[in-house]
């Protein structure tokens, strides 16, 4: 019977090692190996009890009224990462590796109104469109140290980003012809910079496939590419323990030195539609018809350059608040601060590149075991809120999460968007 209550209570010394110390992020177990992966994909024009319907019906005048002055925005990003940690109270060492990408697309008000309310026989209608597309791959090692009531943690980082497409001058033009067709024009002179050569997808003006770009990823040498080519960048917190129940702190992600792409592919890229003469088609008995073409490629140049990459700069404030006794079961989470992309670079731009972000999120967990996560946040110029549950039996944990999202607020809370979290955490 002894032997039974010793172990129960070292089982629950070691379920509330996290408690002994309060910290904003505290650790669940000594030593941790874990994979974690996350999907979204949101845009701000519909909702789901939009689309959701027995008749779907699509009212382009009321999408045009309802869509905000920038327009419609979508995004798609993608986050894996495998990771080690070691946490001892009084210090904490790691080693991880990630590979995120995230694609955005914006479009004028233009087209939408265009849609919704015509235009005239023989004009045109001109959108801008706004594009960007970043991919990286990094390696870094998390350090903790504590002294008294401060709790300094230090993540470097080495980075490469894998594709790096700035904002190209992209626009569609659609005309509405005099014989009552209908023509769409999507064109894009872009530049796309990459650690490899591209030129063999691009042979012959035209892109060939992936062969040669998986030829050339087979070459390379990643210990030499992620020295000479990578970039540095130090993720850093502080934290105080104001009380055994509320801990402030800030935080900054800080480029320290850019990673250079040596090589960029530039030109044109097209797209076409065509909507051929509706009552010429209805007369005929032929019914609605339309057609596409492309993507076509033109103007193709591949050069090696030497471009500068930074990954966003980030500066904020967090803080933690255990309400009930500054216990653990409950925490409230908070931060708010400021972002900036590729600051330092070349495409770099005061009034676009800079934004703002925070995070606010609410904490449960019942007997050490089952967990609950309620987030609101603005992140990436993403709206999102997140729901996620977790099981912690020391030895594994499960995290599942779900969140709906958008660029609009209001949106953000009725699923025009969704991402997806699930975490495996293994250790003692």
């Amino acid at each position: 019977m002894e032997t039974k209550k010793l172990f129960l209570v070292g089982l629950a010394s070691l379920c509330m090692m996290s408690t002994a110390v309060a910290e904003i992020h505290p650790q669940k177990r000594y030593v941790e190996v874990g994979v974690d992966l996350s999907l979204a994909a949101m845009q701000n024009a519909y909702t789901i009890t939009d689309i959701m319907v027995k008749d779907l019906v699509i009212d382009l005048t009321k999408l045009a009224q309802d869509l905000p002055d920038y327009g419609f925005a979508a995004n798609v990003g993608v986050d894996t990462k495998a990771y080690f940690n070691m946490d001892f109270n009084r210090w904490g060492l790691g080693v991880f590796a990630q590979v995120t990408g995230n694609f955005d697309l914006g479009l004028s008000k233009d087209i939408f109104t265009f849609l919704g309310e015509g235009i005239q026989v023989g004009d045109q209608n001109v959108t801008s469109v706004s594009m960007g597309l970043e991919s990286y791959a990094e390696v870094g090692v998390p350090i903790k140290a504590k002294v008294g009531k401060v709790t300094i943690r230090a993540t470097p980082s080495v980075y490469v980003p894998l594709v790096y497409v700035p904002q190209p001058n992209a626009t569609i033009t659609v005309t509405n012809g005099y014989d009552g067709s209908i023509t769409a024009v999507a064109s894009a002179d872009f530049a796309m910079y990459s650690f490899v050569d591209l030129s063999s997808a691009f042979a012959g003006g035209s892109f060939s496939g992936f062969d040669g770009i998986l030829d050339e990823l087979k070459a390379i040498d990643i210990q030499s590419t992620l020295l000479n080519k990578g970039g540095i960048d130090l993720n850093a917190t502080i934290e105080y323990a104001v009380t055994r129940a509320f801990d402030l702190g800030v935080y900054a992600h800080v480029p320290i030195k850019p990673a250079t792409l040596d090589y960029k592919t530039s030109g044109n890229v097209s797209f076409t539609a065509s909507v051929n003469p509706v009552l010429n088609s209805l007369i005929g008995g032929n019914g609605f018809s339309y057609s596409f073409d492309g993507p076509t490629f033109s103007g193709i140049q591949c050069s090696n350059v030497s471009y500068a990459v930074n990954r966003p700069f980030r500066l904020g404030a967090e803080l933690a608040f255990r309400p009930f006794n500054g216990k653990d079961w409950f925490i409230l989470n908070a931060s708010a601060g400021v972002a900036a992309t590729n600051p330092f670079g070349q495409d770099f731009d005061w009034a676009t590149s800079l934004y703002p972000e925070y995070s606010v999120s609410a904490d449960v967990t019942l007997a050490y075991i089952l967990g609950f996560n309620a987030t609101t946040s603005y992140i990436n110029h993403m709206f999102t809120q997140s729901f996620g549950v977790r099981v912690n039996l020391r030895l594994v944990e499960v995290d599942v999460s779900v969140a709906s999202s958008s660029a609009d607020f209001l949106k953000s809370w009725m699923l025009a968007g969704a991402t997806a979290y699930a975490g495996v955490k293994f250790g003692f």
